[in-house]
Formats: C-alpha cells, sequence, structure tokens
C-alpha cells in the first residue's frame, strides 16, 4: 500500500530549493582556538553516500552562519535522503579525513520543505556514531526558489566607525555582512565581503548579487546590513541597518542589472548581424570531416548553428534583414585575405532577408572562398559597433544589435578598443554563458602562469577573465596555438604548401622553471589543437635564449669561449627564467646550476600599479572598470616602465600623469592620501617619481634575492657575465637596479631582447643535443612500500598486509636534486607487482622533494606530482607479475620506460602529471 503525494508536494516537483545551513553550540575540537567549522551535504544515491557540496570554513566559531548555500531540485515522489556533515578544518587540504569530524544529522528532503509556507527552518542533533551526547545543533532552512536573472551592484561603505582594542586607539579591521529576513524572526547571512584592515571608514569592493540571493524577488523582505571587527580570533558586532530592497532602489547605493531577457520582454526589438569563420582550421569543404562539408544527406554544423541560434534571435526582430559577413579568408578571384566581407559581395547591399535567405547564401559561396586566417574577429567586431551605432535607440524604438559569431575556435581580439562594444557569445553547438566575447581578458593570467597557475595544474584548471568569469585554460591555449599555427600557414603558404605536412616539426617554449604537470599541460593543449605529438618539442626559454646568444660571435656578445660562464636572465611579462650555463667543445653547453626564478615578471610590477590604485580609490579596479579601460592604464603604465632609470632624464622629472577613466571617478573619488606623493586634477592622476619606485620595489627586491641566490652558490664562483633578455629586461630601472647591486659582474643586454628566446627555440629544434648536460632541480621517485625492518623503519609506518609486515610511503628515489644528467640519461631499472589478480592497470604515485635522499613520501618538502601509468593487458600471472620501471630524464621531458621481467616485453607507459588525485 501507497501513500498518496499531497497535491501541493505534487505541484512543486522540479522546484528548486535553497538549503541554508547554520550551527549553534558546536563541540570545541580544537586545544587553543576555537573550531574552525564547515558543513559538507551528501545524497545518498543507489545505497551510497555521495558528496553533493561544501560551505566555506568559518574561523574560531562555535555558532557559524555559512554564506554558501546548497541548490536541490525538489522531487517529492522519490526519497532524497541527506546528510549533513560538519568537520573541524584544520589544514587546506580538500580530503576530510584530514580533518576532524564534528558530527552529522540526517533527514530526508520531503521532511524539510514546507508546502505552504514555502519556507522552513529545523533543528537537529549532531551526532557521532557511538556518542551519545549531541555535540551541538544544526539548523537546516529550505526554501523554494523563485526564478530571476536580475542582479544588484552594491557599493558599500562606512564612516566614522569605533575605534577597538586598548583605549579605543586601534582602527578596526571591517567586513560587511548581508543577511535575508527568516521569517521575521533570525538573518542569514547571504554574502560577506573582505576585510578592510585598520580603517574606521572603510570601502568594501563593488559586488554582484542576484535578486534571488538577497531577497528571494521579495521587494519588501527585509535586508540587514552588519559591519563586524574580525580581531583575529573574534568576531565583534560595531552595528547593524535593517532595511529593504525596495528602499534602496529609490538611492544610488543599488543598481540593478537586469538580463537581455527582460529587455526583450519589454518590447525592445534586436536587429542580427551574422559572422562566419571560413578560416583554414574548419578543414577544406571537399574533406568530410570539414564544419563547411555539405553533402545530399546532411547539412553542417554552420548551417545548423544559422538555422538554430539565427531563427531563436529573429523570433524578437520585427525586420528581417540579417546583415551577414564572413572572416579568414579570401574570394579566389582576389588575393588578399579579408577579416570581414559581405557574404552577398556587394558592400552597399550587406542585408539578406531571413534565415532561409542566409542560408542559401552562404552555401553559393563555400566554392568560391579560399580558406585562409587566422581567427581574427576585431574588424567583425567594429563593423558590428558602426552598423549598431547608425540604429535608431531612442526610448520610443529600442532596439539592439546582435553580432553572433559562428567559428569553429575560440575568438581571439588584440584590439582592445573592440570591447567596448558589450556582445552576447555563442558557441556552436552551445550556448555558453559568457557574457562578453572579451577573450583579451585573459592575457595577464594567461602571462602570469608562472605563479600558482602553472604549479596547480591540471586538466579541469580553469582561467578567469577580468570579470571574473571561468574558462578552461585548456581551451584558452588550445585557441592560442589555433591562432598562431593559422598565422604560420597564412604568411608562409607558398612554401609551407610544398612541404609534407609530417615534415614540420613544431616547437613550444615554456619557462624554464615550469614544473612537470605544466609542460605536459602544454604539450596537450598543443596535441588538442592539431599538432601530432611526434612532431612537437618543447624548448626552454631561458636555455633557448642561452643557445642564441653564445653563438653571436660579432654582436658585442662576449660569451663564445670554450670554458665561459655565464647567467642568462630571461625577464618576460609573467616570469622570472635564470639559468646557469659554461659554454664547453663544439659550442655544447653544460648547465652548471639547476633553473630559477619566480612569477617576478613585468605583470607582478603592474599587478602592484593597480593594487596602489585600488587602495587610493578605495575600490577594486578589476570589478570597477571595464577590460578596455584596464587595458588602457596598462598601456600607460608599461610606457612608464621604459623610461624609469636611476639617472634618466625621467627621475629629474617630479613624476608622472595617467588618465584615470571616467567611470572610477564618478562614484568613487580619491578617498586614500596618507604616505602618498600623488594628486588628482580633472581626470588626470599625478604620482610622484619617489612613489613610482616604491610601486617597483616588491618585484625588484624578489629578483635581487634570486639573483644573489644564484651568484652566492659556490657552483656559480666563476660567473663573469649576466646577460639579460625579455620583454621586461628592456626596463631601465630594472636593468640600473641589477647593475647598482652586482658590480663585479657585467651586465650585457642586447639591442633586441625579445627575439632571442624565439631565435634559440629553434636553433635547439635542429639540435636537442646541443645542451648535453643538466642539473637536476629536484629529487623524483615513486612511493613503494617493503617489508618493515624493526630498529630501521618507522614504526608509524607498519602496517599488516595480507599477514606480512609492511612499511609503506617509501620514497624510491630515481633522480637525486642536483644530479647531473646527461641528454637522454636513463636511471636503473626498479622492480613492482600489481596488488590485484585482475589488474590491468598500474598507476604508481610519483613524488617530488627539495632534498636529495628523502626517506618517506610524507617528509617536509616532498609532494606527489602525478602517476606513471602501466598498461597491463595480461592478466594470466595474477599478482606475481613483475614490472620493470626506470625514467629517462635529461631533457626538457620526463619519460618512462617498462618492461616485463620475466620476458622483457615492452608495456606502454606514461606520465600522468594532470590527473593528480
Amino acid at each position: 500500500m501507497t501513500t498518496a503525494l499531497n497535491p501541493s508536494l505534487v505541484s512543486l516537483a522540479g522546484s528548486k530549493v535553497e538549503v541554508l545551513v547554520s550551527c549553534t553550540d558546536l563541540a570545541d575540537l580544537d586545544e587553543f582556538t576555537k573550531t574552525d567549522p564547515m558543513c559538507v551535504l551528501f545524497i545518498k544515491q543507489f545505497g551510497q553516500w555521495k558528496e553533493y557540496g561544501r560551505t566555506e570554513a568559518i574561523q574560531n566559531s562555535l555558532n557559524p552562519k555559512f554564506v554558501s548555500s546548497f541548490i536541490i531540485e525538489f522531487e517529492p515522489s522519490v526519497t532524497q535522503q541527506l546528510m549533513f556533515s560538519v568537520y573541524d578544518i584544520d589544514s587546506r587540504s580538500q580530503d576530510l579525513k584530514h580533518h576532524d569530524f564534528v558530527g552529522s544529522s540526517e533527514d530526508t528532503l520531503l521532511n524539510l520543505v514546507d508546502e505552504t509556507k514555502m519556507i522552513k527552518t529545523t533543528t537537529k542533533n549532531l551526532r557521532v556514531p557511538s556518542v551519545s551526547k549531541p555535540r551541538g545543533l544544526i539548523n537546516i532552512t529550505t526554501e523554494i526558489i523563485k526564478d530571476s536573472r536580475n542582479k544588484v551592484r552594491v557599493h558599500a561603505g562606512s564612516n566614522k566607525l569605533d575605534k577597538k582594542g586598548i583605549f579605543s586607539l586601534n582602527k578596526p579591521d571591517t567586513y560587511l555582512e548581508i543577511g535575508r529576513s527568516i521569517e521575521n524572526v533570525t538573518y542569514h547571512p547571504v554574502y560577506r565581503t573582505e576585510t578592510v584592515m585598520k580603517s574606521t571608514s572603510p570601502r568594501w569592493r563593488p559586488f554582484e548579487i542576484s535578486v534571488q540571493r538577497l531577497c528571494n524577488t521579495d521587494w519588501d523582505r527585509n535586508i540587514q546590513f552588519s559591519v563586524y571587527h574580525f580581531s583575529g580570533s573574534n568576531y565583534h558586532l560595531i552595528g547593524r541597518k535593517v532595511t529593504t530592497l525596495r528602499e534602496m532602489h529609490n538611492t544610488p547605493i543599488v543598481d540593478i542589472q537586469y538580463s537581455m531577457l527582460d529587455f526583450v520582454r519589454g518590447g525592445m526589438q534586436l536587429n542580427q548581424i551574422v559572422a562566419i569563420d571560413f578560416t583554414i582550421s574548419n578543414g577544406h569543404i571537399d574533406d568530410e570531416l570539414s564544419l563547411h562539408n555539405v553533402t545530399d544527406a546532411r547539412d553542417n554544423q554552420y548551417l545548423d548553428a544559422i538555422e538554430t541560434l539565427g531563427s531563436m534571435i529573429s523570433q524578437y526582430s520585427i525586420d528581417p534583414n540579417i546583415a551577414a559577413f564572413g572572416f579568414g579568408a579570401n574570394w579566389k578571384d582576389k588575393e588578399k585575405v579579408s577579416h570581414c566581407f559581405p557574404l552577398t559581395r556587394d558592400k552597399n547591399n550587406i542585408y539578406l532577408k531571413g534565415i532561409k535567405s542566409l542560408q542559401d547564401c552562404y552555401e553559393s559561396v563555400l566554392p568560391q572562398l579560399k580558406f585562409s586566417g587566422p581567427t581574427k574577429v576585431s574588424h567583425v567586431i567594429e563593423k558590428a559597433a558602426a552598423i549598431a551605432e547608425r540604429e535608431n535607440t531612442s526610448q520610443q524604438k529600442q532596439s539592439y544589435t546582435v553580432l553572433l559569431v559562428i567559428t569553429v575556435n575560440l575568438v581571439l581580439c588584440y584590439n582592445y578598443n573592440v570591447l567596448e562594444t558589450p556582445l552576447k557569445h555563442e558557441k556552436t553547438g552551445k550556448v555558453a554563458d559568457r557574457s562578453n566575447t572579451c577573450f583579451v581578458a585573459f592575457r595577464r593570467e594567461t602571462a602570469a602562469t608562472g605563479g600558482n597557475l602553472a604549479h596547480n595544474l591540471n586538466i579541469k584548471s580553469v582561467i578567469k577573465d577580468i570579470s571574473g568569469k571561468p574558462m578552461l585554460a585548456l581551451e584558452v591555449f588550445k585557441a592560442v596555438i589555433v591562432y598562431l599555427m593559422d598565422h604560420f600557414f597564412v604568411h608562409h603558404f607558398d612554401h609551407v604548401d610544398m612541404v609534407p605536412e609530417e615534415n614540420i616539426h613544431w616547437l613550444i617554449s615554456v619557462p624554464s622553471i615550469w614544473e612537470d604537470a605544466a609542460r605536459q599541460f602544454m604539450r596537450l593543449a598543443a596535441e588538442k589543437a592539431g599538432i601530432p605529438g611526434r612532431q612537437l618539442h618543447l624548448a626552454c626559454e631561458a636555455e633557448s635564449a642561452s643557445l642564441y646568444c653564445h653563438r653571436q660571435i660579432n654582436s658585442g656578445i662576449e660569451v663564445t669561449s670554450v670554458g665561459t660562464t655565464y647567467m642568462i636572465i630571461n625577464c618576460g611579462g609573467g616570469i622570472l627564467d635564470i639559468s646557469v650555463h659554461k659554454v664547453g667543445n663544439g659550442g655544447k653547453l653544460t648547465e652548471v646550476h639547476p633553473s630559477t626564478g619566480g612569477a617576478w615578471g613585468s605583470t607582478s610590477v603592474v599587478a602592484d600599479f593597480f593594487s596602489f590604485l585600488s587602495e587610493i580609490f578605495g575600490t577594486d579596479l578589476y570589478q570597477t572598470l571595464s577590460p578596455s579601460e584596464i587595458l588602457k592604464l596598462e598601456v600607460e603604465f608599461e610606457d612608464v616602465m621604459k623610461q624609469l632609470s636611476h639617472g634618466s632624464p625621467a627621475l629629474s622629472s617630479s613624476g608622472f600623469c595617467f588618465d584615470i577613466p571616467e567611470s572610477l571617478l564618478k562614484p568613487l573619488g580619491l578617498v586614500h592620501k596618507n604616505g602618498y606623493s600623488i594628486s588628482l586634477h580633472g581626470r588626470q592622476l599625478f604620482i610622484g617619481i619617489q612613489t613610482m619606485l616604491e610601486i617597483f620595489k616588491p618585484t625588484l627586491d624578489s629578483i635581487i634575492r634570486c639573483v644573489r641566490s644564484v651568484l652566492n652558490d659556490r657552483r656559480s664562483q666563476s660567473i663573469r657575465y649576466v646577460i639579460m633578455v625579455g620583454g621586461f629586461s628592456k626596463c631601465a630601472i630594472l636593468q640600473s637596479s641589477l647593475k647598482q647591486v652586482f658590480s663585479l659582474v657585467k651586465f650585457i643586454v642586447p639591442d633586441d631582447v625579445m627575439t632571442p628566446t624565439v631565435k634559440g627555440a629553434v636553433l635547439f629544434g635542429n639540435n636537442p643535443n646541443i645542451v648535453n648536460l643538466r642539473i637536476a632541480p629536484r629529487s623524483y621517485g615513486i612511493r613503494k612500500q617493503c617489508r618493515f625492518v624493526h630498529g630501521k623503519h618507522d614504526a608509524r609506518r607498519l602496517e599488516i598486509i595480507d599477514g606480512v609486515e609492511k612499511c609503506t610511503d617509501i620514497f624510491d628515489v630515481y633522480i637525486q636534486k642536483d644530479e647531473t644528467l646527461l641528454k637522454e640519461h636513463v636511471t636503473e631499472y626498479k622492480t613492482y607487482c600489481p596488488v590485484r589478480h585482475d589488474q590491468t592497470v598500474m598507476r604508481l604515485r610519483v613524488y617530488s622533494a627539495d632534498k636529495r635522499s628523502p626517506h618517506y613520501t610524507t617528509d617536509p618538502g616532498c609532494r606527489k606530482i602525478g602517476h606513471i601509468v602501466v598498461q597491463l593487458p595480461d592478466t594470466s600471472k595474477g599478482k606475481s607479475r613483475q614490472v620493470r620501471v626506470k625514467m629517462i630524464v635529461g631533457g626538457t621531458e620526463l619519460k618512462v620506460s617498462a618492461v616485463d621481467d620475466d620476458t622483457g616485453k615492452k608495456f606502454s607507459a606514461k606520465f600522468d602529471f594532470l590527473h593528480n588525485i
């Protein structure tokens, strides 16, 4: 017998439920501080608990209210079993087993939902199995979501806050918390700002929050703004204000951000422009795999995209005329490649009447075009902007011009001026959620890959653009490589056409300090871009520059003599990359010190400049300015970087002026002046010379420390010359600072600092053996277990496995740090066995270490960097199979080989640094 569901509940099927969580009176598991709680939600699926999501961790709180919420689709006909578990976070590890378990509570979503009030709070005990006493209470609030695409942009600040501490002399460290009313009884936080340090008049970064999140679309629902002082271990309320969204809407504090759908519903008309990608990367139309290939049996993906996306836009347009353009090709009777040409071939008549007419025109022009490249869309955007400006956009006749770019590739736009025109971006076969085609906004992130990104890369790593929107890093790098390949084929087509494609050898230069995961990531991106792996090599940048410079006999670069030892500093946009080489017989180079460096390129100085501006204007510039405004400021600042030098004419001036965007000045103004030689006159920001030098100081100090550590190393005592290459090396203040500190060595800066790396990479591609000795920058090994020896092994690592005492976490060393490695150096074989009879894949955990002879993989300085994956298709010998594994090192990439110990048969084996889980 089954129980009929309440009709009210049935009507809510498919609705989304927001789950808010708070706790009270948690057990204190820390000895000296309070618990740092985090809530994890599990949902039971097929009898197993699966993690659904996590809240943020809150420091030092036994009564936390979590801002992060959980969104669950409500299905009343199904038992949706939930478990809320609270942990005390003790480290940055994502593995829950590394944190203390506080307690958990189970219930069904059906029990937690109230179909009459749409909102319900349930309080339950947190318990630990086999422990009778509860470890606190968990408060679970559920609310049926009312969908809204509207967003609110909030600018918030406070004035004349009370000072805190002894005798009230200390300025408070404050943050703002916004809470929404729960049944007019309590408030639950939905947003917390960053903490502004030492200020009685803080101004928090402007932020966007959805109307649903803020008040679940109820404009008259109470919203509470609370300002807290954070003392490091406690939170103290300074004051609070209760209001509603309707009240705030009548003030300039809140700006409602309406969605495009809201404007369309309000009667706004859409004008449509379509641009189609005809670059060579699509493939020739006669090739069955080409995206432009059309047969009697099927349309191609471009025709499908025109019909699907174009028809959708046309529904909101009274005018059936569509402006149609192509890019990345030339007409066969014309020689010049065009990046914006009308499909009608008539520049005075660019319009086609309706989607069917556009599809017919597209098919008719395909045989007339010669595909070329690269994938360049800036001309199309400029044309669309010009057309949009001509349209009537009065209040009586609202219209919006939509540019639909249909392309196989990510669009690369290097002209920052066109970014002032917002454009919806659609991707063939999938509608993307990115609101602007601002791909140039990735420039800073990709340049900074010498920093955190390169050290934490995996297959799912994302890069955020200036507006904070994420995209898979692999797709971004792939798009750049595709662009460069197209560019190469177009500009060298006459020569390349006569050379079989399999004879083209591709080289990608990477920083010498990049770790193995970053190098493998670049190889994968290149292969996804269409470069065959066997035709691809990676070249280290500082090493490549060194190869080029030491061959310049008549250029004034004095590092050609046998026995000369020199340092090469490759200082570009993102990183500082240092190598030390000694010239050997036959022009071969020997590395005498491991490559080193850090994220101290020009972008580091630019970041400090923007931090400085954010401080004096009291806002995060990346949140306030448009991408084009940010890039214009960057260009201005980079010009200043080239001028600054100790003793240069620029230093005799009193300072420098920058044009500040009006969008920054209007809502904000100059709010912090103390300690800086700055002034503001209209839109001109004047920065004194000493303040400018202070902006450079953190990056310069880091570079000097790094160079000093290399020069002080005993292996580098014979260095006579330092060669500087890379774009940042043109900065005179960098040159003069290094020359002043290290006056005993001769600094050489070539006239052309930009090309030695590229030209040297070509030399390396022609002769990969020219660097015949390298120094291992770290130790490498594999985690293994062996028989436990009492008195030798750590008792904490004793485990009984199949009745045998085993020592786990042994660091089986293959390569020792600072070991001298010949090119293609082969390590000795080490033998491993599968742990299961039916095992077809062996995954050996690879570790690196900062010391020469680590004993255990848990020693300080040791970390897991990936796996060696060995395919074992034959399982007939079960666990008695013995696999011998060796590493091939000394090149720019690690390689591995695995053979059957009995037969000598080779197994398929590879390193995997991108699935490091």
